[in-house]
C-alpha cells in the first residue's frame, strides 16, 4: 500500500498559501553539462491527439502503469540514440534500450532531479511528474500518434484528463520529440485547476530533462520542482547543444530480418547507425536469396537503385534506408509410389499467388488422394502461395496381382535325409496383391530319383515342416522381404 504525499487537511493549508501567490515563471534556462538549454518563449499550439483522431493510447483506466512504446525514428537524447521509450502514467517518459528495462517502478513520488536520481537512473523527461491516475471516472489516457514527412517528423504523447492524486479535476499536456533537430517540447493545455488546489500549476510536479547520473554530473535542466509556475496554453522548449548531432539512420529490409552489410560489416535488419553528417557509406544486400523454400529478390532501395550495392550519403537529420525484396515461395511435388505417374506446378511464386497444381494418373492407376499442402481427390486443385509448399499425388493400382512361386535354393538339411528347399513368392503383375503367403506345397517328380539313388514317389514322401519370414501385401514388381522356407523331408524305403 502506497502512502499519499497529500492528506486532505493538508491540501486545505497549502491552498490558503496558494491562492494568492503569482505564475512565476522563468524566461530561460541552460546550458547544462549536456549542452542542453530550455526556454518558456516557445510558441504554443496544442496537438489534441483525442479530437483529431489517428492515434493510438495506453494506459486507460491504470494508476502508476508503465507502457513500452516504440519511437517511428531515433531520437538523439544527451548523445545517445533511442528508439524506446517507457511511458508512465505519472507524467514523465523515460528513453531505455529493451522491454525489461520498462517494468513498474515506485515513480508516483517526484523528486528534485538536481539532488535525486530517478528510481532506475534513466535519462527521462518529464513535462508533469507527479502522482497522476487514470483509474478514476472521467480518467482518460495516454494517446501517442507520429506527424510529418520523414526527416522532420514529430513524435506526440498526450497525457489527456490525468487527474493528481486527490484531485477533482484533471490535467491534459503533451510531451513532443523532433527528429532531426532532437527537441523536446512541452506543452500544457490544461494545468490550471483553480484556487484552492495544491497541484494547479504544477505546484506538485517535477518538470524538465534529465541523463542518467544527472544529478550528479549536472546533466540535467529541472524547470521546476513542487513550485505553481506553469499556465494554462504555454510551452516549454529544451534544445540540445548546435552541432553536437550526428547523423543517426536506420538501415533495414522489407521484409525485415535479412542480412546487410554496412561498410564492409554484415548486420542483420533493421540496424541503427550514427554517422557524421554528409558522409559516404556503402550498403550491401545479397540478392536473390534463399533460405529454405523462400526466396528474397531485390526490387530497389528507398535512396534510388536496384542494384544488391549502393552508396548514400548521410543526412543532416537522419534518415532510414530500406532494401525492398520481392518475396517468393517454392512449391515442391512428389508421386507415391516414386515412380509412378507426375504432379505439375512445381517451382517458385511470388507470395500470395496462385499455383494450379495437376496429377497425371498413368494406366492402371487411379488417384487416391493428394497429401501434403492438398488434400482430396479433385483434379486438378489450386494452391495459394503464403508459405514455402510440398504436395504428393498418391495412387493406387487398378490392375490385378499374378503371384509366382520359385525355388531359388536347396541344400541338405539338419537331418540326414532330409532336403531344405527355399521358396520366394514375387508379385509380376501391375496390381497389389494383399494377405501374400506360401500356405502348402505339393511336390511332384517329373523324373529321376533322389539322392539315395532310390526314386522319389510324390507327395507322400515330402512334408511342409515351417514358414519363416514376412508375409503380407506385395507391390507391384516385388517380393516378400525374407524367405519362406519349406523343408522337405524324403523317404529311402526302396
Amino acid at each position: 500500500m502506497r502512502t499519499r504525499k497529500l492528506a486532505t487537511w493538508q491540501w486545505l493549508a497549502m491552498a490558503a498559501a496558494l491562492c494568492s501567490a503569482p505564475v512565476i515563471r522563468a524566461a530561460d534556462k541552460g546550458t547544462d553539462a549536456g549542452g542542453y538549454t530550455a526556454t518558456d518563449s516557445a510558441v504554443y499550439s496544442f496537438i489534441d491527439l483525442v479530437g483529431g483522431g489517428g492515434s493510438a493510447s495506453v494506459l486507460a483506466g491504470t494508476d502508476d502503469g508503465v507502457a513500452l512504446v516504440t519511437l517511428p525514428f531515433p531520437f538523439q537524447f544527451y548523445g545517445k540514440s533511442y528508439t524506446l521509450v517507457c511511458t508512465s502514467a505519472n507524467g514523465l517518459l523515460t528513453f531505455v534500450t529493451s522491454a525489461a528495462e520498462c517494468a513498474p517502478s515506485v515513480d508516483f513520488a517526484n523528486t528534485d532531479v538536481t539532488s535525486t536520481a530517478l528510481p532506475g537512473d534513466a535519462p527521462a523527461v518529464m513535462p508533469f511528474w507527479t502522482d497522476l491516475t487514470f483509474q478514476v471516472s472521467g480518467g482518460g489516457a495516454v494517446y501517442y500518434q507520429t506527424q510529418g514527412a520523414a526527416g522532420s517528423r514529430r513524435f506526440v504523447l498526450e497525457w489527456s484528463n490525468a487527474y493528481p492524486q486527490g484531485s477533482g479535476n484533471p490535467v491534459t499536456f503533451e510531451a513532443i520529440l523532433y527528429e532531426g533537430s532532437n527537441k523536446v517540447l512541452f506543452q500544457y493545455q490544461t494545468v490550471d485547476l483553480g484556487a484552492g488546489n495544491p497541484a494547479a500549476r504544477g505546484g506538485l510536479a517535477t518538470v524538465g530533462i534529465r541523463d542518467t547520473g544527472g544529478n550528479s554530473n549536472n546533466r540535467q535542466i529541472a524547470w521546476s520542482y513542487n513550485a505553481a509556475v506553469l499556465g494554462n496554453s504555454t510551452a516549454i522548449q529544451f534544445t540540445p547543444p548546435a552541432g553536437a548531432q550526428t547523423s543517426v539512420n536506420t538501415i533495414t529490409t522489407a521484409p525485415p530480418g535479412l542480412p546487410v552489410t554496412i561498410d564492409g560489416t554484415s548486420f542483420t535488419t533493421p540496424k541503427v547507425v550514427s554517422w557524421t553528417p554528409n558522409t559516404s557509406h556503402t550498403l550491401a544486400v545479397i540478392s536473390p536469396q534463399t533460405n529454405g523454400g523462400t526466396r528474397y529478390t531485390l526490387t530497389g532501395w528507398s535512396s534510388g537503385g536496384s542494384t544488391p550495392q549502393v552508396t548514400v550519403q548521410a543526412p543532416p537529420t537522419g534518415t532510414t534506408f530500406t532494401a525492398t525484396f520481392r518475396t517468393d515461395y517454392q512449391l515442391t511435388t512428389g508421386t507415391n509410389p516414386a515412380n509412378v505417374g507426375s504432379v505439375s506446378g512445381a517451382g517458385w511464386y511470388a507470395a500470395g499467388s496462385i499455383a494450379a497444381v495437376t496429377a497425371t494418373v498413368p494406366a492402371n492407376y487411379q488417384l487416391a488422394a493428394f497429401s501434403g499442402d492438398l488434400r482430396g481427390v479433385s483434379n486438378p486443385q489450386n494452391l495459394t502461395m503464403d508459405g514455402p509448399k510440398n504436395v504428393v499425388a498418391n495412387f493406387q493400382s487398378t490392375a490385378a496381382p499374378v503371384l509366382n512361386a520359385a525355388v531359388t535354393g536347396k541344400a541338405d538339411g539338419a537331418t540326414a535325409g532330409q532336403r531344405v528347399w527355399t521358396i520366394r513368392l514375387a508379385n509380376t503383375g501391375l496390381g497389389t496383391a494383399t494377405g501374400a503367403q506360401i500356405s502348402a506345397v505339393t511336390p511332384s517328380r517329373d523324373s529321376g530319383h533322389n539322392r539315395t539313388g532310390h526314386e522319389f514317389d510324390g507327395p507322400g514322401d515330402a512334408e511342409l515342416l515351417g514358414v519363416s519370414g514376412h508375409h503380407g501385401t506385395l507391390l507391384p514388381e516385388s517380393k516378400l522381404h525374407g524367405e519362406q522356407r519349406r523343408v522337405l523331408r524324403i523317404d529311402d524305403h526302396k
